[in-house]
């Protein structure tokens, strides 16, 4: 009897033990590991997550604005574009749309940097946030054609990022390439600035880089406190700086911690360092490079006046109105299985998800 009932039911009682493990023991990891990038997330509580300042801005919190998420690449935004070009009711509408990428701790491709820059060129809003990654890599590729004119200043010691003094035309060409220090490989130099050291707003801590910021387009006047930021690098044309270091600091470029020659961020006949925050134009669209990620963190989006800057950023860019914030989380190391997985098998097709 026995041994006819295990022949009968024993596979499938085998089968539904292994589905009641998968559910109780081994889905609910994997499913809290999959929501949960190892940081810089919108979606995340975490110290080192920006979960409090998507909150500000979201409808569905203290916000007005509708969230969404790009979880492949920002290509999938042109791919979008292009099916719902003839909608009446597109999912993106450029000109109402702000993409907000914090952290590139894994490069964009030549294919989405150019998503990019054509966002932007037709209307789309960027605020990049980086300061030890690859945020160079996201306005870079044919030939030059992408540069912004705002980049990230990198190290000059890391493998193929020694610059160069070479003026001939193999020179250029290597330069325009990427090379000899402008590769977008070539991570961020750290800015150190003791700004307000001696007064108790400063924690003496010399990771902390506190700015004097005025930016009058923004109606924004305040300080703001940022943990070991990097520094930017303003090309002629139409990018400016907004917010500067003070002149007591130094970037290191040789990633020696001490300043030396060329590191000073002193400048003659000025009453400003190195820029930290700048924006630029392309087409009917705007950038704003900030050389921190450390601000829109739930550890320091209360210090100073940092939320009151990153809430009065979101307004500029908005107009004002309600618009599409897209956070795009793809360039995050993802600490699970699931996630790494399921980017290989989508790619571009996977998709904007609110």
């Amino acid at each position: 009897m026995r041994r006819q009932f295990w022949k009968e039911y024993g596979t499938k009682l085998f089968a539904l033990f292994i589905i009641l493990m998968m559910i109780t023991v081994v889905y609910p990891v994997l499913i809290t590991h999959a929501k949960n990038p190892s940081q810089l997330s919108a979606y995340d509580d975490d110290w080192n997550d920006i979960s409090q300042f998507a909150n500000d801005i979201n409808q569905e919190g203290d916000g007005k604005h509708e969230i969404k998420t790009i979880v492949s690449r920002p290509a999938i935004i042109n791919k979008i574009a292009e099916v719902e070009k003839n909608s009446t009711d597109p999912t993106i509408n450029s000109n109402e749309t702000i993409l907000v990428i914090i952290g590139v701790e894994r490069m964009y491709s030549e294919y989405d940097s150019r998503a990019i820059y054509d966002f932007v060129k037709s209307g789309g809003k960027v605020i990049i946030a980086d300061d030890s990654g690859y945020g160079n890599s996201a306005f870079y590729g044919d030939m030059g054609s992408l540069d912004i004119g705002i980049q990230l200043r990198t190290n000059i010691v890391q493998e193929g990022c020694q610059p160069t003094t070479s003026s001939t035309l193999v020179g250029g060409i290597a330069d325009s390439l990427g090379f000899a220090g402008n590769s977008p490989k070539c991570k961020p130099a750290r800015l150190y600035d003791s700004n307000h050291w001696n007064e108790a707003i400063h924690p003496k801590n010399n990771s902390i880089v506190i700015i004097d910021a005025e930016i009058d387009r923004m109606g924004f006047n305040g300080q703001l406190m940022m943990s070991s930021p990097g520094a930017l690098s303003i090309k002629s044309g139409s990018a400016e700086g907004l917010a500067w270091s003070s002149q007591q600091g130094f970037v290191d470029l040789n990633q020696d911690n001490e300043g030396g020659n060329g590191e000073s961020t002193h400048r003659d006949n000025e009453s400003y360092g190195i820029e930290v925050i700048a924006e630029t134009s392309v087409g009917s669209g705007k950038v704003i490079f900030i050389s921190d990620t450390s601000i829109f963190t739930n550890q320091y989006y209360n210090q100073l006046d940092n939320q009151e800057f990153i809430l009065s950023m979101i307004e500029y860019l908005s107009d004002g109105e309600k618009q599409t914030i897209i956070f795009d989380e793809s360039r995050h190391i993802q600490s699970d299985l699931i996630s790494l997985i399921y980017v290989q098998l989508f790619g571009v097709l996977g998709y904007v998800s609110s």
